[in-house]
């Protein structure tokens, strides 16, 4: 006579003994009631001083937001990229965007090689 196997009943979780607050009757996570509007302890003159400060060194920012971006950037971006990270930010070490436009140019070269190839090849004939 064959056996014949049990047939097994997959067991099913615990119920939780907390109710489930269905995702439509949450409430917004920004929503602050009776708030009081907020006030700065520091003038006007204070927050332009900051202000002054993302426009002292432009080239850093812009660096950081494209290695921020980089998944998003398209092959012709890359081929058009590579020559300016390299005439402007590779040279020096010392500069704050040195280790962005590092970041930039390395995936420069794995996007558009030829250009890489080319840019470095005609700065080591020159």
């Amino acid at each position: 006579m064959p056996i014949i196997p049990r047939t097994v009943i997959p067991s099913t979780p615990h119920t939780p003994k907390t109710p489930v607050t269905p995702y439509n009757d949450l409430p917004p996570s920004g929503l602050v009631i009776n708030a009081l509007p907020r006030v700065s302890s520091k003038s006007p003159k204070q927050h332009l001083h900051r202000f002054n400060t993302f426009t002292e060194d432009f080239a850093a920012s812009v660096l950081s937001l494209l290695v921020a971006v980089y998944s998003t950037l398209t092959v012709e971006e890359f081929t058009r990229l590579a020559p300016h990270i390299w005439n402007k930010f590779l040279n020096d070490r010392e500069h704050k965007p040195f280790a962005s436009a590092s970041f930039i140019f390395i995936l420069c070269g794995e996007k558009s090689p030829e250009t890489v190839k080319d840019l470095i090849m005609k700065d080591l004939y020159r």
